[in-house]
């Protein structure tokens, strides 16, 4: 694994914008990214292009030059169920200037969980595949790549649960086959709260990049507050987290990454 280690110090205790499903397009991540460290396209599935290289630079090239409006650094998160396809893609986004990979292997969709995918590669018995897949992009790519999974299973399985026992030992194999940084939604759906502790698990153990994202700035009725977005912000990074991405706040209040970060700064 290359050692970006100078890159991710730039990001160090930083604020971004995370992928939400056909909501952070470049536009909406060039208006509504100021202040961030990064910002994530995305997610988009691989499969549709079928591994034609031309039409992957051709769509992905002008979402990264309108997310680069926000003075961030831009990853795309992605997914597929072929994974030749998904290496086609990814090289694409690289070769269309982007910064960042991340691959999703945290949807609940059920067309790739019934294989095995999305979520579920964070279970044990899917792990052989999470690693195969992890191995053949970072081998295939000269930028980092970021393995997003999530600390609990989503509300939809009705029995809320961690998906994973380890999740130290999940995230030193991952390093191991070319993550550079692991990304985890915190997100404990049937308690409406995000989970610190599974931070601080891999922290103890591992020092490897670790970016969260949760519930930050959303009150317990679903609304943006700046104050709880400020504390929820500190709170994750002290539990171990180096980098804390927003979805849904930042869908809600156009401006909240941005006064985000100038409270942070102060």
């Amino acid at each position: 694994m290359e050692n970006y280690s100078d890159l991710f110090n730039e990001m160090r205790g930083g604020i971004g914008i995370s992928s939400m499903v056909n909501v952070t397009s470049g536009k909406f991540c060039g208006d509504y990214g100021k202040g961030s460290a990064m910002v994530q396209i995305g997610g988009y599935g691989a499969d549709p292009y079928r591994g034609d290289r031309k039409a992957i630079v051709d769509f992905l090239k002008p979402g990264i030059e309108a997310a680069r409006r926000s003075g961030a650094k831009v990853a795309v998160n992605t997914l597929a169920t072929n994974l030749d396809y998904l290496v086609e893609f990814v090289k694409g986004f690289e070769e269309a200037g982007g910064d960042f990979v991340e691959y999703n292997a945290h949807t609940p969709s059920h067309n790739y969980v019934s294989r095995g995918l999305g979520y579920m590669q964070f279970a044990p018995e899917n792990q052989h595949l999470l690693f195969e897949y992890t191995k053949k992009m970072a081998d295939a790519l000269s930028i980092p790549l970021i393995v997003k999974g999530r600390a609990w299973s989503p509300s939809s399985t009705g029995s809320v649960k961690r998906v994973t026992d380890d999740y130290a030992a999940l995230a030193e194999k991952l390093a191991k086959h070319g993550a550079s940084a692991i990304h985890l939604n915190i997100r404990k759906e049937d308690e409406k709260r995000y989970d610190l502790d599974v931070l601080e698990e891999i922290k103890d153990k591992l020092d490897i990049f670790l970016i969260a994202s949760g519930y930050v700035g959303l009150t317990s009725d679903g609304r943006v507050d700046l104050e709880k977005a400020v504390s929820d912000t500190k709170a994750i990074l002290n539990a171990g987290a180096d980098l804390v991405l927003i979805g849904q706040a930042a869908m809600d209040d156009p401006t909240i990454v941005e006064r985000l970060a100038e409270k942070l700064v102060h």
